[in-house]
C-alpha cells in the first residue's frame, strides 16, 4: 500500500516498522506490506485469500486457510469453521480443521472429509477434524486462531479417523449420506425456524442464506412493506420465511426452472400463503412483467449464484455432485445476475425500495461497487455474519 495515509512505523518497534514499511519505487517514498494474500482476477478486482503468516506449507503446497473454511461452510449442517497448520512429521505442517455443527446435524468426521475431497483439491482437504461445541473469540468477536494454535500445540492432535469405506461396502448404506445428499434423502430442511419441503435439482437451503431473510424482515416491516419479488426463489425458503414474518406482505417468487418454481408452490401450500404468494416460472423478472405486474413494488429479494465459473470448475467442483451447476455459476467474475438484476430492478423498484443481496465471501464492496456504478441507487449497507463477514448488501432505488 502506498499514499499519504500510510503509518510511518509501529510505536517504539523499529524491527516490526523495518519488517513492515520498505523503500518504494520512488525517491523517499516508504510502501506498506501488509502480509495479506489476495489473487487478481481478469477484470482488475482483488480478492483476499489469506494472512501470509497464517498460510499452511503442506506438502511442498501452499495452503489458504479460508479456502479451506469456505469449503466446509459450503457442508450443510456445518455452522462455522477454523483452519489452522499442526506440525507434522512427514507434511510438514497438516491442516487441521475446527467444526461446530448446526443444531441436530448428523455428521461425523468421515462424512465432513468426504464433503472436502468433493470440494477441494487432495491437498487442501483437512487431515484432521476437531468437532467442537463452539469457537474460542476475541473481545471483538472474531475466532481466535491464536487459542486454537495454543490449543493445538498443548497436546499433539489426534489421530485422524479412518477413512470411510465406500457406500457400496457399508451393510444398508445409501448415496444419500451426509451433508447435502443426506437431507435431499430426508425430503426435508429447516430454514428460520419453518420445515421446508428439499428435492434433488433444487439449491438445498443454507443456514447463511437466514441472514438474508431476517435483514429482509427487518427491512420490509421497517418500511411497512406491501409488496416485493423474490427473484430466483430456488426451493422457497426466502419467500416463506419472509412472508410468514410479515403477514400484510404480497410476494411474487420468480424461478428460471421449473422444478425450482413446483418446489416453492409445494412449500408456499404448506405454510398456507397460496393467497398472497405468486410463483412464476421465467428469467429474472419476465414472469412478472408478462403478467402486466411491472411495478412500482416495494422491495427485491436475490440469493444469486455468485461462484465464478472458473472456480466452480476447480476448488468447488464438489457442489455439483447433488445440486445443479445454474445455483452456484456466477459467469467468469462471479457477478453475473447480481449485475442484471441491478439494471433490471431499477425499472420496477419504487424510489426508495429495496433491493438486498446475498453475497460471497469478500464480495460485497464489489456488488456496492457495481451498485454506485449504475447510478440508480444509494443508502448502501451491509450485515455480516456471526464471524464478521459482510454477507448480505442491502440498497435503495434513488428517490
Amino acid at each position: 500500500i502506498r499514499g499519504a495515509t500510510v503509518m510511518r512505523g509501529y510505536w517504539e518497534k523499529p524491527e516490526a516498522t523495518a519488517e513492515r514499511l520498505r523503500p518504494g519505487p520512488l525517491p523517499g517514498e516508504q510502501v506498506l506490506y501488509t502480509g495479506d494474500l489476495c489473487r487478481l482476477d481478469e477484470d482488475g478486482y482483488l480478492y483476499f485469500v489469506g494472512r501470509m503468516d497464517d498460510i499452511i506449507k503442506s506438502r511442498g503446497e501452499k495452503v489458504a486457510p479460508k479456502e479451506v473454511e469456505n469449503a466446509l461452510a459450503n457442508i450443510v449442517g456445518v455452522k462455522e469453521a477454523a483452519v489452522i497448520g499442526v506440525p507434522d512429521e512427514l507434511l510438514g505442517q497438516a491442516v487441521k480443521a475446527f467444526v461446530v455443527l448446526e443444531k441436530g446435524a448428523a455428521l461425523d468426521e468421515a462424512a465432513i472429509r468426504r464433503e472436502c475431497q468433493r470440494q477441494l483439491e487432495n491437498f487442501m482437504v483437512p487431515k484432521y477434524i476437531e468437532l467442537l461445541p463452539e469457537l474460542p473469540r476475541t473481545t471483538s468477536n472474531k475466532i481466535s486462531t491464536k487459542e486454537l494454535k495454543a490449543a493445538a500445540a498443548g497436546a499433539p492432535p489426534s489421530a485422524p479417523a479412518p477413512a470411510a469405506p465406500p457406500p457400496s461396502q457399508k451393510a444398508g448404506a445409501t448415496a444419500a449420506e451426509g451433508g447435502v445428499a443426506e437431507v435431499l434423502a430426508r425430503g426435508e430442511q429447516r430454514f428460520l425456524g419453518i420445515d421446508l419441503f428439499v428435492e434433488p435439482g433444487v439449491l438445498v437451503p443454507r443456514e447463511e442464506t437466514e441472514l438474508l431473510a431476517r435483514a429482509a424482515i427487518e427491512v420490509l416491516g421497517k418500511d411497512q412493506a406491501r409488496t416485493a419479488i423474490d427473484v430466483g426463489c430456488g426451493s422457497g425458503n426466502l419467500t416463506c420465511a419472509v412472508s410468514l414474518n410479515l403477514p400484510g406482505l404480497s410476494l411474487w417468487a420468480t424461478d428460471l426452472t421449473a422444478a425450482c418454481a413446483a418446489l416453492t408452490r409445494r412449500n408456499v401450500e404448506r405454510h398456507g400463503l397460496a393467497s398472497r404468494v405468486t410463483v412464476t416460472e421465467g428469467d429474472l423478472f419476465a414472469p412478472v412483467i408478462a403478467a402486466g405486474q411491472a411495478g412500482p413494488v416495494d422491495a427485491v429479494l436475490c440469493n444469486p449464484p455468485y461462484i465464478s465459473t472458473g472456480r466452480l470448475e476447480k476448488e468447488s467442483m464438489g457442489l455439483l455432485a447433488h445440486e445443479p451447476r445454474a445455483a452456484f455459476d456466477a459467469g467468469p467474475f462471479g457477478f453475473a445476475i447480481h449485475q442484471r438484476v441491478i439494471r433490471e430492478a431499477q425499472a420496477l423498484l419504487r424510489p426508495g425500495g429495496a433491493l438486498l443481496f446475498e453475497v460471497g465471501l469478500g464480495q460485497a464492496r464489489q456488488v456496492m461497487t457495481l451498485l454506485e456504478r449504475s447510478g440508480a441507487y444509494d443508502g448502501m449497507e451491509t450485515r455480516a455474519d456471526a464471524a464478521g463477514n459482510e454477507r448480505v448488501v442491502i440498497a435503495r432505488r434513488k428517490k
